[in-house]
């Protein structure tokens, strides 16, 4: 009776035993699991970052010239349309829908006719995929220093034209994406 009882202890400890040794193990396998599933998402991220980075840079590249266009320019009355269609004009390069919706003089700045110049306020609208929003950004930035950007809003999908939009290599916006930013300048005119 006493070897069925050491026995029935000692089986009954080794099976609490491989119990504890396998739920750590299970633990320990499950920890692992979380931090690379964390490292692999992180390295995802990182990727995808990348790769929307060298993606701009490619599109700032191959629209150097006309981001060259923008910084050169002197804005007179005579020259304004012309300027504005330039604008629009790079971003159908780069494989936006560009639309002007509103050009109105500022009229409440006073130093307008000191300086003998007008301030005129532009508003426009692009839709296209978001690398070619953001290269048209990139464009005005580079717009001469009579030309300043007042306000920029980008909106995915929402708002957004329901038309098929193509980016710079002319297929399909990845996954259909369409943003639309709207951007109000500020230009100074000389007259």
């Amino acid at each position: 009776m006493s070897k069925t009882k050491t026995l029935l202890f000692s089986s009954v400890f080794l099976t609490i035993l491989l119990v504890l040794v396998f739920g750590y193990e299970i633990y320990y396998i499950r920890t692992k699991s979380h931090e690379t599933s964390a490292l692999l998402n992180e390295t995802d991220a990182r990727t995808e970052r990348d790769n929307l980075v060298q993606t701009i840079r490619a599109m700032r590249n191959s629209h150097k010239e006309d981001i060259a266009k923008l910084e050169g320019v002197s804005v007179n009355e005579e020259t304004l349309v012309p300027f504005i269609e330039v604008i629009e004009n790079t971003g159908r390069g780069m494989g936006l829908k560009t639309k002007t919706v509103s050009v109105s003089p500022d009229k409440l700045d006073p130093k307008a006719k000191a300086t003998n110049q007008n301030l005129v306020k532009v508003n426009m609208e692009t839709d296209g995929s978001w690398q070619a929003n953001i290269g048209f950004l990139h464009a005005l930035e580079n717009l001469p220093m009579h030309a300043s950007i007042e306000s920029i809003t980008l909106v995915y999908g929402q708002g957004a034209s329901s038309e098929a939009m193509f980016d710079d290599t002319g297929g399909k916006t990845p996954n259909g994406k369409i943003w639309r930013m709207t951007t109000s300048l500020s230009i100074n005119v000389f007259k």
